[in-house]
């Protein structure tokens, strides 16, 4: 699930939402409390509302609101956040999810699908409550997900970047079985390890945290956890990378050219850094613009389905969508002339600059 947070406080009311697949999930306080605690809050009940009803979409949403309803009052009691997993709350809740039947997939070509060993499978976005006494079919399903910061200069000489990364599990196993779980040997984590040495291309963790239901003292051993998972999602670790070298799969350079004192034009241009027989799917660039723009227009390489500019007038942001770029292939370019308000000139190099993907 594509998952977008923030928070906002808007006359002396503090909101805390997060976007997951076009959907948002808030909470409003009048007290101060932690960003983290909310957020953290919202991403668990979305967890749970997808264990429930097998995909977390609006027509889910709109055909399981009573049983979304049950899952949002055992989380939240007299508006004190309780943390539970999905088995927790299975008990309380008495209504049963109703499925929504999503139409035909879409069947890509073949030099869409790249280099894909496995057959894609919807499986994991069942029901929690699919199977049947007659289903002895055992499954479970790990996500390893990693976020990329990267900072760059004027000249694209890259200053920082640090990598944070979480290891997903989502179980429909019957019963409590136990999961063994080996990672490479050869990982060394700061927080934890003797240093190694420095000629061995050893990978380098800053720290790693596990769930507290898993059982990590043969971690330092031999690299190995085990615990029994609880049927539906669970965050079985974290960790952070930020002293390796970390080289992103894209990279996003921009110029920008004064035509006259109230025009702009903002060069784009996306680079992908990563093996040819990867596809990557679904980017999003986004730059500011000042908030005086007047119009934007866009001139694109190749305008057409796989990608769209828009102009964002309420957040004054300019977004470039891509469906579908291929690894080592040609770059991708976006021409945007921003026409300003007469008086904004001196505000152009302040503003525009801050791009992000």
């Amino acid at each position: 699930m594509r998952m977008k947070q923030n928070q906002k406080n808007v006359e002396g009311i503090n909101f805390v939402y997060v976007e997951v697949n076009g959907l948002l999930l808030a909470l409003s306080t009048l007290e101060n409390v932690s960003p983290a605690l909310g957020l953290d809050l919202l991403r668990n009940l979305s967890h749970i509302i997808k264990d429930f009803c097998g995909v977390f979409t609006e027509e889910s949403v709109r055909r399981n609101f009573v049983l979304i309803y049950e899952v949002v009052d055992e989380l939240l009691d007299f508006g004190y956040p309780q943390y539970a997993s999905t088995a927790e709350i299975r008990p309380c809740v008495c209504n049963k999810a109703r499925p929504v039947h999503e139409g035909p997939r879409l069947q890509l070509p073949k030099w869409a699908e790249g280099s894909r060993k496995t057959q894609a499978s919807n499986a994991a976005n069942r029901l929690l409550d699919a199977g049947t006494e007659a289903d002895n079919t055992n499954e479970v399903y790990v996500d390893l997900i990693e976020n990329i910061s990267a900072i760059f200069d004027a000249n694209g000489t890259q200053i920082h970047a640090q990598l944070d990364g979480e290891l997903d599990v989502r179980s429909y196993l019957h019963g409590e079985p136990t999961i063994h779980l080996a990672f490479n040997r050869d990982m060394f984590v700061r927080n934890r390890d003797r240093m190694p040495d420095p000629s061995s291309k050893t990978l380098a963790l800053d720290d790693i945290h596990f769930h507290p239901c898993v059982d990590a003292d043969a971690f330092d051993v031999d690299r190995s956890i085990t615990w029994s998972p609880p049927q539906g999602f669970l965050c079985v670790a974290t960790y952070r990378v930020s002293m390796a070298v970390i080289h992103p799969p894209i990279i996003v350079s921009y110029k920008i050219v004064e035509t006259s004192p109230s025009s702009v034009e903002l060069y784009l241009t996306i680079s992908p850094r990563f093996r040819e027989d990867f596809v990557a799917k679904s980017i999003t660039v986004a730059c500011p613009v000042p908030p005086f723009t007047d119009s934007v227009s866009f001139q694109l390489r190749s305008a057409g389905e796989e990608q769209m500019a828009e102009f964002s007038r309420k957040e004054s942001t300019i977004v470039w969508n891509i469906d579908q770029m291929h690894g080592t292939g040609e770059e991708e370019r976006l021409l945007a002339r921003v026409h300003l308000s007469p008086f904004s000139r001196v505000w152009v190099v302040l503003v525009l600059g801050g791009v992000w993907c």
